[in-house]
């Protein structure tokens, strides 16, 4: 089964289109060759994304070149698709361009870097979602799913900073959230990896690295949408002023709106209240941080269940 290349590079750097994701995606989880291509690729990007400097401009042509090589000419003995995936890796394909860091979120993966150091490390936020804590089924819609993944897995960056004993268990819940979507379960076996062994100082880079992979299963505005989200919480919770005020606080509120308008009936109308109402607590004269906190939650509930 062949899979096309530029498809299969914007899905690694998670920039393809929401139904070319599903798609793709549901492409590789019905081929066991594609299934272990992909996991090549994952494995090809942990091994060098350490070691890539910085973002470099895509050629999306050279990684369409490297599948039109036949076995004999490649330096690599592993599958077309995973020998694409090192040959753009080396470019920086698994690296965020921020230059427009006002039009376009910050990755979930880099979302606490946002925080001062007083909050980064506040003790994580109670899950928001109304759910017990360590679940992760149930969510009704993709987008619902993202940005329950990306304000949970902001939750665990916090308690890892924090010492939270439920670290673990906020991974697991992930991972289970992962495997219910298509190609995600390598992903999942990542999160569960770095909750299962024990916390050193490499832990908080590992988890940084397997959120950016996660981003590339699901709808990445959503995803990160649910990280400021969180985030916002552990900022209120320390009264940290600058990261309300920063730029991220408008690209989060674009997002949301968006996010909001691909909702139909009873849900958009909740979704926009909920939104304005933190608009306006933001926007008040004199932050009111509990409310805030109050304010930030009920979006969460309203937008991921």
């Amino acid at each position: 089964m062949t899979l096309d290349a530029n498809e299969f590079a914007a899905l690694l750097d998670g920039s393809l289109a929401p139904d070319a994701r599903a798609r793709v995606l549901a492409q590789i989880e019905a081929s066991p060759e594609l299934r272990e291509i992909f996991a090549e690729a994952i494995v090809a990007q942990r091994m060098l994304e350490d070691e890539a400097p910085k973002a470099l401009p895509i050629d999306r042509s050279s990684t369409a070149r490297a599948l039109a090589l036949t076995p004999s000419h490649r330096r690599w003995k592993i599958a077309p698709l995973a020998a694409a995936a090192l040959l753009v890796v080396t470019t920086g394909l698994f690296f965020w361009n921020r230059n427009d860091i006002d039009a376009d979120l910050v990755p979930a993966s880099g979302m606490i870097a946002l925080l001062t150091p007083s909050a980064v490390g506040v003790t994580a936020p109670m899950s928001a979602l109304g759910i017990v804590r360590g679940t992760a089924t149930g969510v009704s819609s993709e987008q619902a799913r993202a940005i329950r993944l990306g304000a949970e897995l902001t939750r665990a960056q916090l308690q890892l900073a924090s010492g939270d004993s439920l670290f673990g268990a906020t991974l697991e819940a992930s991972a289970r959230s992962l495997d219910e979507i298509p190609a995600g379960s390598a992903a999942g076996s990542t999160l569960r990896k770095i909750a299962r062994r024990q916390i050193d100082a490499g832990t908080a880079a590992a988890l940084a690295r397997a959120t950016a992979v996660a981003e590339r299963f699901v709808d990445r505005d959503a995803m990160r949408a649910g990280a400021w989200l969180m985030a916002l919480r552990a900022a209120a919770l320390r009264q940290d002023a600058a990261f309300v005020r920063a730029p991220s606080t408008d690209a989060a509120f674009r997002v949301l709106r968006a996010l909001a308008a691909n909702l139909s009936g009873g849900s958009r109308t909740d979704a926009d209240a909920a939104i304005n109402a933190l608009a306006s607590e933001i926007d008040r004269s004199t932050t009111n941080w509990i409310a805030l906190n109050e304010r930030a939650a009920a979006l969460l509930r309203t937008v991921a269940k």
